[in-house]
């Protein structure tokens, strides 16, 4: 029996083995794959390949996080590798590699790619009710018994250890950093440009000022670790060659934009007075130029480009292409050989290099510099080419009221044109007349094009649409008789377009803070959510309470701070900050993070004294570096960080409207080419931390937003005439005399205009003034006389909108608007 006894353990640990190594094995089988449970109701479970556990996916929200929080980061070059589901087969070592892993492409906006196991594919996660049904479609089904054999996960986020070769910045996690530091590089130094490293680090350009008379301002370029401590720090110097001896031996320079790239080297760009001699002196017609430099990790200087055309040149944007290329964005002041310079002639002009500094390709948009606007231009690349907004040209003689227009294109990727579209305030017409040449009259319309706000970054969305950001113009939804009252108060936008430049929806978001300047700062980031930046001023939602104290009304205008918004693809708004304290700030660049946070360059003036000049102290003016967590926070900063909370959100969809417009993309040549060498020496820089790095588990707080406009689509575009009654506020006459031959016209006006009949003015008893839901015609005037003759009134003159009845004790003189296309008015005197 000992025999027996002894057999059934031994068995039974067979079985557990046997067990064991099954589970193993279907594990391993299953790796990556999406399994249904088709005995039950069908419930979703992911097998994660780092661990070979079971994940359950839940809802269609569920699942998304889990996926994204499963996720790893890959450059666009190794990503590039990997087939589309749409593409033919090929052999990808990297597929292979990552087959079944959840992909986020971080060196764009951390959108979400599954490689899919069975046929070594990716395909596109978009919105968590896509990437759900997409999962279930790409499912495979399991009995209960087997799948209980997978061990079952008891959290939805990968271990810190997980990375690949190919990952830029590793899998994403709930860990991050968070600090605000300021840099001294000399008395006055500001960070035009910043961007996060693949070691978690960060790199920013710009300018310093030792404030020597003799010795222009510097260029700077500096390396950072994760927790802003300086890595190397170098200048940028350009030189003089002019034979004027009053002239400087060293140029001006200042960075606006850096990023790092792919092979580990570092790309900064920014404009400039310098090389120049004296050939260049007598051709240009006004200064600066733009500079494109490369430098390798270690700060040392590879190559550098020096392009404009002999006028006022500007930088505005760089970026790595997906095929490792530098596109560089630039607005280009035309030489026009005019006695003094203008402005007339600037276009935005995109440039494209390989990683060796050969240029590739020149192109001139018709983008260009508007006299109204702050000008910017945004060009993103997208996987099937480039999707950019600016001011675009406005045709002439054609009915716009301005020479520019908010307006967003999409090219493939040879900037061929694949659509372009204005945003536009619903067009109004106005009446003019035409001499013929037989001396008669002719009455005809012009149509008047009005743009709809200033509109300045434009972001993709999960869906395969974009959506873009900007300033509304709230007067386009008040009617005629608004008084409209100049504001600076903030009110941004977004408008929705679908992959075919379809506008789907248009909302708006308002606030009581007052915007510092009209430029703005827009961002994706790594949790596919949005962040946008103003320049504001501190206390400028108190303007109202110190109208009477005019002192400290007038100190909110000496303030400087930032004004941070984080919104989803809805246009939620999830959270919002001020960033300043009582400290002078002012941010100059907004960048995404791989913890799907954001980090802030720009400048703070410190309490330290630099100098003391004609009696009046000089303070230091530090660069600045701000690392925010996915929910806007830096631990250990809220005396400098701020929650603000009181917003109006609404759809504005229906006083929007596009057009389509037409945009250039022609060849141009730089009349300045060069290939200079600049000075990059080491310089001592110091740093200040006045927020503590601290690195803390964060997770994102997606459970309420601060202001929310549910998503419709099919708005119907108002009419002016919609908008003005809609804005008109009805009143009642004042005395017996007018209410009696209200009482008469009421009736009647509400059978014709359908109800849509107010009362506006009164004019103390002496006159009527109705407003209309549409435009007056000819044949309303002619409805109201016959409707009147039935109640006792007989015409006495009509035409041209006239119409002159009377009754026993009243004469009606009454004034339809006939030729008014965007109102609908009836004016009655008695």
């Amino acid at each position: 029996m000992k025999k027996v006894y002894l057999a059934i353990p031994v068995l039974i640990l067979c079985l557990l083995v046997a067990r064991s190594i099954f589970a193993q094995a279907l594990g391993n089988r299953l790796s990556g794959r999406i399994l249904l449970q088709v005995e039950q109701h069908g419930e979703a479970w992911y097998i994660n390949p780092t661990d070979e556990q079971r994940y359950y996916m839940g809802t269609a929200s569920d699942a998304y996080n889990l996926m994204r929080s499963l996720g790893l980061g890959i450059t666009d070059k190794d990503l590039a590798t990997i087939p589309l589901s749409t593409e033919m087969s090929k052999y990808s070592s990297i597929a292979s590699r990552l087959s079944g892993r959840i992909l986020l492409q971080v060196e764009q906006h951390g959108e979400a790619w599954y490689i899919n196991p069975t046929d070594l594919k990716r395909y596109y996660m978009g919105t968590a009710s896509d990437a759900y049904n997409l999962m279930r479609s790409l499912g495979l089904g399991i009995t209960d018994v087997d799948l209980s054999s997978v061990p079952v996960s008891n959290t939805a986020t990968p271990s810190a250890s997980e990375s690949s070769s190919s990952s830029s910045f590793g899998s994403t996690s709930g860990q991050s950093t968070t600090f605000m530091d300021a840099y001294r590089v000399d008395v006055t130094t500001y960070a035009g440009g910043i961007s996060q490293t693949s070691d978690g680090g960060y790199l920013m350009n710009g300018q310093t000022d030792d404030l020597d008379p003799f010795f222009p301002p510097e260029g700077f370029i500096i390396k950072t670790n994760s927790s802003g401590d300086v890595v190397w720090s170098k200048l940028f110097q350009s030189f003089e060659y002019t034979t004027d001896p009053m002239a400087s031996p060293y140029g001006e320079e200042d960075g606006q934009e850096i990023i790092e790239t792919s092979d580990g080297g570092v790309v900064a760009v920014g404009n400039l007075i310098g090389f120049t001699d004296d050939a260049y002196v007598e051709t240009k017609e006004n200064w600066d130029d733009v500079f494109i430099t490369k430098l390798d990790a270690d700060g040392t200087h590879l190559w550098t480009k020096m392009i404009g055309d002999y006028g006022t040149d500007a930088v505005s944007q760089v970026f790595e292409t997906i095929d490792s290329g530098i596109l560089v964005s630039l607005m280009v002041d035309e030489l026009c050989n005019c006695s003094e310079p203008v402005d007339a002639n600037k276009h935005y002009v995109l440039v494209k290099y390989n990683s060796a500094g050969v240029r590739q390709w020149v192109k001139q948009t018709s983008f260009m510099k508007s006299s109204l606007y702050t000008d910017p231009f945004i060009i993103r690349e997208t996987s099937d080419g480039f999707i950019m907004i600016g001011q675009a040209e406005t045709p002439d003689d054609s009915g716009y009221m301005n020479s520019t227009i908010s307006t967003i294109t999409k090219t493939d990727e040879n900037l061929n044109v694949q659509w372009s579209k204005s945003l536009e305030a619903i067009p109004q017409s106005y009446a003019n007349v035409t001499v013929n040449d037989d001396g008669t009259y002719e009455l005809g319309y012009t149509t008047m094009h009005i743009s709809a706000g200033d509109f300045q970054d434009v972001e993709t969305t999960s869906d395969g649409g974009y959506i873009t950001f900007g300033f509304f113009y709230s007067l386009i939804t008040q009617g005629s008789y608004s008084v409209y009252t100049p504001s600076t108060k903030v009110m941004l936008a977004a408008t929705k377009f679908d992959s075919s430049g379809n506008l789907m929806w248009v909302k708006s978001i308002e606030s009581d803070m007052e915007k510092k300047e009209n430029l703005f700062y827009g961002t994706k980031t790594a949790d596919g959510n949005y962040v946008i930046m103003l320049n504001s001023y501190l206390d400028g939602d108190k303007l109202d309470e110190y109208i009477n104290d005019p002192i400290k009304y007038l100190s909110v205008y000496l303030t400087s701070g930032a004004f941070v918004l984080k919104v989803n693809e809805d246009f939620d708004l999830l959270w919002s900050k001020t960033i300043a304290s009582n400290d002078y700030i002012a941010p100059l660049d907004l960048q995404p993070t791989s913890d799907g946070g954001v980090v802030i360059g720009g400048y703070y003036i410190s309490p330290d004294i630099a100098t003391v000049r004609f009696g009046e102290n000089v303070y230091y003016q530090d660069g600045l570096l701000i690392k925010l967590d996915v929910n806007g926070n830096a631990s250990g900063g809220d005396s400098w960080i701020s929650d603000y909370v009181t917003f109006i959100a609404a759809d504005v969809s229906p006083y929007v409207t596009t057009e389509e417009m037409l945009v250039s993309m022609d060849d141009f040549v730089f009349q300045v080419d060069e290939t200079p060498t600049p000075a990059v020496p080491t310089h001592a820089t110091t740093a200040e931390s006045l927020i503590i790095p601290v690195t803390s588990s964060v997770v994102a707080d997606t459970d309420t937003s601060l202001a929310k406009v549910p998503t419709t689509s099919g708005a119907e575009t108002k009419t002016w005439a919609q908008i003005t009654y809609e804005d008109v506020v009805a009143i009642e006459p004042v005395n017996a005399k007018s209410q009696e031959i209200h009482d008469d016209l009421t009736p009647i006006l509400n059978d014709i205009f359908t109800n849509e009949v107010k009362l506006r003015d009164n004019m103390a008893g002496y006159s009527l003034d109705y407003t209309f839901g549409r435009v007056v015609t000819q044949a309303d005037v002619d409805a109201v006389r016959d409707s009147l003759e039935t109640i006792g009134y007989t015409t006495y003159d009509s035409g041209n909108g006239m119409l002159t009845m009377m009754k026993v004790g009243y004469t009606l003189s009454m004034t339809f608007s006939i030729y008014n296309q965007n109102k609908g008015t009836l004016g009655v005197t008695f």
